[in-house]
Parts: structure tokens; C-alpha cells; sequence
């Protein structure tokens, strides 16, 4: 925001760039250290907008949790207890509030697996439908999102790969499917698991190194 470029190496930058979009959409200048916690905000700093994103994030969380457990074909019931224990957890509700990447992080991990159950259940209904597509390529996107949020979100893109691998072992052993069909959905679960979080984080990269160069310049 004041177009000073700086390597912050406490974890991946995507998680900062969030913030600073709330900070952005608010029309914060930048203008305020971050050096001391619990100091008084000037003016000039719009909390409201700065604490948006996370709680919302965290806001989202519960609905999400509720329609996970209903993917793992569960209860009514059930969902609404695993919604309710997301509900209460102090936590969450702690770190909604404030100006932290917990909150997104535990976001896109749970849009990653929730988008990965919505796809295995497109799977076995409408193969290669506009839905399964979509929720295919969310499940790469959403997974690029927690890694480059914080390394946490590694271990989510490992169960989802993980869960994918087995799946797809279970695919390639398919008599109903031919070779051709097989390796096809392999490759395009490839590219959008994989590839994806790759050309993500090859963007974000870019993104930085050519904000530095243009700084350099001027």
C-alpha cells in the first residue's frame, strides 16, 4: 500500500495480500506501525474493513462444516451437531474478530474438502457434467488458496490428494470404464489438483517480483 516492497518470510504472501484487500477496500494508506500489540488505531486505520474478511471467512465456516457431513451422506442431525460445535468454539469466534489468517485458512480448507466431496458425488452421477467441472477446479483453487495462505494448509492439500489418489486407484480398476475414459479423468484431476496450485502460486510470485521491478524503476 505505500509501494514499498518488502520479503516477509513468516509464510507464504497470499494470506497478507487478503488482509491488505480489506485494508484496500476500506482505503487504508498504509500509514500506521504494526509494532506494538494492544496500541490505540489512529483515524486513519479502518478496522471495520480490516476485520471484515476474516469474519466473514469465519462466519462461512459453519454453514460449511454443516454440508460436509452432509456429503458424507450423515444426518440431518449430525450436521447440525459438527455446525453447532463450529458455532461455539471459542476459537473460532476469537479469531474471527481479529486481524488474523486463522480464519481464511480454515476457510479454504474447508472449501477445499467440501469441494472435493461435492465433485466425488458429481462422479458417480454426471461425469464430465458443467457441476462436476466446477467443483473439480474449486478443489484446485481452494487448496492453492490454503497453502498460500500458511503452510498449515499443506497438510488439507495432502488428505485431499490423498483422498483423490485412492479414488482415482479405484477408477483406474473400473471394468465399466475404458482405458481412454480412465486416464482421462486421471489426467484432468491431475491438472486441476496439481497444476493448479502450481500456476497459483507461479502468479503470486510473479505478482511480487514484478510490483519489485516497477518499484526499482521508478
Amino acid at each position: 500500500m505505500k509501494r514499498i516492497f518488502f520479503l516477509d518470510d513468516s509464510g507464504p504472501p497470499f494470506g497478507h495480500m487478503v488482509l491488505a484487500l480489506g485494508g484496500y477496500l476500506g482505503g487504508f494508506d498504509g500509514n500506521f506501525l504494526w509494532n506494538r500489540i494492544g496500541a490505540e488505531y489512529s483515524s486513519n486505520v479502518p478496522v471495520w474493513s480490516l476485520r471484515l474478511l476474516p469474519a466473514l471467512a469465519g462466519a462461512l465456516s459453519v454453514p460449511m462444516a454443516y454440508q460436509i457431513v452432509l456429503e458424507l451422506h450423515f444426518s440431518h442431525c449430525a450436521a447440525m451437531g459438527a455446525a453447532l460445535l463450529m458455532l461455539i468454539e471459542n476459537a473460532l469466534i476469537t479469531q474471527s474478530r481479529l486481524m488474523l489468517l486463522e480464519s481464511v485458512l480454515i476457510f479454504f480448507n474447508l472449501l477445499a474438502v467440501l469441494s472435493y466431496l461435492k465433485f466425488f458425488n458429481c462422479q458417480k452421477h454426471s461425469p464430465f457434467s458443467l457441476s462436476w467441472w466446477f467443483w473439480l477446479t474449486l478443489t484446485g483453487v481452494a487448496c492453492s488458496c490454503a497453502v498460500g495462505i500458511k503452510y498449515m494448509g499443506v497438510f488439507t492439500y495432502v488428505l485431499v490428494l490423498g483422498v483423490a489418489a485412492v479414488h482415482a486407484w479405484h477408477l483406474i480398476g473400473d471394468q465399466t470404464l475404458s482405458n481412454v475414459g480412465a486416464d482421462v479423468q486421471c489426467c484432468m484431476r491431475a491438472a486441476c489438483m496439481v497444476q493448479m496450485r502450481m500456476s497459483q502460486g507461479v502468479c503470486v510470485f510473479c505478482h511480487l517480483l514484478a510490483r519489485a521491478v516497477a518499484l526499482l524503476v521508478i
